[in-house]
């Protein structure tokens, strides 16, 4: 099973000393590069901030030898709030980071135990020459090649889905509340569905199990390459 999770504006700073992989290496050297010759306001534009003491405090990070974290334990937000890895049982954990690909604004698609060094760059922001979408471009092969075969659950935010989808058959999750679709919130519940994931180390019975968060089941639509499954928020 591979499951497709979005990241998250926020992050913590991480702590690990390692070593990054050359993909992340080479784009993590431009994005250095970037920030070490541009403006305070085109810094404050890519990292999406309107303080300059946030932007103070990112750089004095992004500037030092670059710590690093794993991917599933570098993002927060509502939808890591909801997941809450480090609360998991180990094999839950292992199960979790084995299975699942998080869409980074920066650096593609990622395992969710790819090292990675703390960044901020807004959704849908560039800098110098480069683009969101041109690293999806570039990756497109290379997540095909690891989706092969596999049942895949997309569980991404709308904007990662425009940057790539699934070749092959998959499944996806809507949420709607009181006949609207949840948008903002609905981080918080695909959350909740990755726990629940997590800790049964698998899809099976996944509606039953997301009822006592207040989840109900409401039913399937069927496209050409994707079954969506339909909930409604009580």
């Amino acid at each position: 099973m591979k499951i497709l999770f979005s990241p998250s504006e926020g992050k913590i700073f991480p702590s690990q000393r390692g070593v990054m992989s050359e993909r992340v290496e080479g784009i993590y050297q431009r994005y250095f590069e970037f920030i070490s010759s541009a403006s305070e306001g085109e810094i404050a534009k890519a990292m999406g901030y309107s303080k300059l003491s946030e932007v103070a405090q990112a750089l004095s990070h992004i500037t030092q030898e670059p710590k690093l974290g794993k991917a599933i334990e570098l993002y927060s937000g509502v939808a890591y709030d909801a997941l809450d890895f480090p609360s998991l049982p180990q094999d839950s954990k292992q199960w979790l980071s084995k299975n699942t690909l998080i869409f980074s604004n920066l650096f593609g698609a990622v395992s969710a135990e790819e090292l990675l060094p703390f960044y901020k760059l807004k959704q849908g922001e560039g800098f110098a020459s480069f683009s969101t979408k041109e690293v999806y471009q570039k990756q497109e092969s290379e997540i095909d090649e690891s989706l092969e075969g596999e049942f895949v659950l997309d569980l991404r935010a709308e904007f990662y889905k425009k940057l790539y989808m699934p070749k092959s058959h998959h499944y996806s999750m809507e949420f709607y509340k009181n006949g609207k679709k949840v948008s903002h919130f609905g981080k918080y519940y695909r959350g909740i569905v990755l726990r629940e994931l997590a800790l049964n180390r698998g899809f099976e019975g996944i509606e039953e199990r997301v009822r006592e968060y207040g989840i109900q089941s409401e039913g399937i639509k069927n496209s050409k390459n994707c079954t969506t499954l339909t909930f409604c928020i009580l």
